[in-house]
């Protein structure tokens, strides 16, 4: 009788902790209670909430399954391991799951999550339908009010959406998903000011909220123009232009054999160009940090910017300046032939910006990369400058090869470190 009493404080105990958000505090209390066999299937259906909750997704589908196990007609054991299976993105297992519970109870939390689980694979209007049979029931259940605007949504109905999120915060003003949902929405209607708001409301009331925060960011972002009209774009710059580049540097070269001042004219306008191309790229892949730069003078950009992004913007003054020298040696290269220096500058641009928006051990072996590529680059100039120019080509091509892959070259590069470091942990 007294370990009955005794798991029974402990279960009230781990409720109260995780309450709290305590959920390494809570699951102990949890697992002492195991040693009760009449608290078993509850005392397991709270450990795997806990785990959840600490993102240990495997352990929590697992402690799930045992708790299904020890009591295969609890509905709750049914409903949380279905929760895990959408969190680790098993949709169709977790599918059949939440209908087995649904074949034990018909709770509305459990009618939600079945929701939740079709709308994720993509068949809102099943999921909406789901929903509304489950808001006949619960007139005012959260939850089905969230998931419900998530379905018109994504079934484009977007007045009957925004009504659903008003209504859903009518009822519980403190709900950060409806303010996170009203935020896209009005996003969507480029009310950029009014989608911040909505997304800095949803990060106050939970501030580990990551889709608020992210989100955030780019509602403050698309209030500059230079950001809506370059951010993203710099890499679809990049490839169009390249891919006219050389075609026409190949026409051009054929053209200066047959007719020497068209083919000169021609060549000139190509490198041209090729700088201005060059240019818009550059602009594009710093649009965010530059716009970072903006958001650090704005209380809400400030309070929503993670250390990352501030210290990738801290770069932005010195890449303007090294680029607008690169952009001015490349054009001055045009006329005095002297175009391998310019184009290498040029070239370093790729790598130095890449690596300024990296972080951890990517950054590092970024920097060593653009070092190794600068100086294979500035090998090429002097390749050139002692009379091989079919050489110092070659090399100086190999550069901009490097730099174009500089992305997967880092990655590989990291992913190599990586898998050293560990072979030699384990030695």
């Amino acid at each position: 009788m007294t370990t009955v009493v005794d798991a029974a404080k402990r279960m009230e105990r781990g409720r109260i902790l995780y309450d709290q958000s305590r959920w390494v505090q809570a699951e102990s209390e949890f697992r002492l209670a195991l040693a009760e066999e009449a608290y078993r299937p509850s005392a397991l259906y709270w450990i795997a909430w806990t785990q959840t909750s600490q993102s240990k997704l495997d352990e929590a589908a697992e402690t799930a399954a045992c708790a299904i196990a020890a009591d295969p007609e609890l509905a709750s054991g049914y409903y949380v391991r279905a929760f895990v299976l959408r969190k680790q993105k098993r949709l169709k297992d977790g599918e059949v799951v939440i209908r087995q519970c649904l074949e034990k109870g018909q709770s509305v939390a459990y009618r939600t999550e079945l929701a939740w689980n079709l709308v994720y694979q993509g068949r809102a209007a099943e999921a909406l339908t789901v929903a509304e049979g489950a808001l006949q029931v619960e007139p005012e259940a959260i939850g089905v009010h969230c998931v419900r605007t998530e379905c018109l949504t994504g079934l484009e109905r977007l007045a009957e959406a925004r009504e659903s999120a008003l209504c859903a915060l009518s009822i519980d003003p403190l709900s950060a998903t409806s303010h996170a949902q009203l935020g896209a929405l009005l996003f969507r209607s480029k009310d950029w000011n009014g989608a911040a708001t909505e997304y800095a409301a949803a990060l106050r009331l939970e501030p580990t909220y990551a889709h608020a925060q992210s989100r955030l960011l780019d509602a403050l972002r698309a209030r500059h123009w230079h950001c809506r009209a370059l951010a993203g774009k710099g890499e679809s710059i990049w490839v169009k232009g390249l891919a006219a580049w050389l075609p026409l540097m190949f026409a051009a070269g054929a053209l200066t054999s047959a007719l020497p001042v068209a083919g000169a004219i021609l060549m000139s306008l190509v490198l041209l160009a090729q700088v201005v191309t060059f240019l818009l790229w550059f602009l594009g892949i710093i649009a965010i940090p530059i716009s970072t730069l903006l958001l650090r003078l704005d209380p809400r950009g400030r309070a929503a910017l993670r250390p990352e992004d501030i210290e990738a913007s801290d770069y932005v003054a010195f890449l303007l300046v090294g680029a607008t020298a690169a952009f001015v040696a490349a054009l001055a290269g045009v006329w005095t032939g002297l175009y391998g220096v310019g184009l290498l500058l040029l070239v370093m641009t790729v790598p130095v910006t890449k690596t300024c928006q990296m972080q951890g051990v990517r950054k590092t072996v970024g920097e060593g990369c653009t070092w190794l590529l600068f100086s294979i680059g500035c090998g090429s100039v002097a390749t050139i400058g002692n009379g091989m120019p079919a050489e110092g080509a070659g090399i100086l091509s190999g550069c901009i090869i490097g730099a174009l892959l500089f992305e997967p070259l880092t990655k590989g590069a990291e992913g190599m470190l990586s898998g050293l470091a560990g072979k030699h942990g384990e030695e």
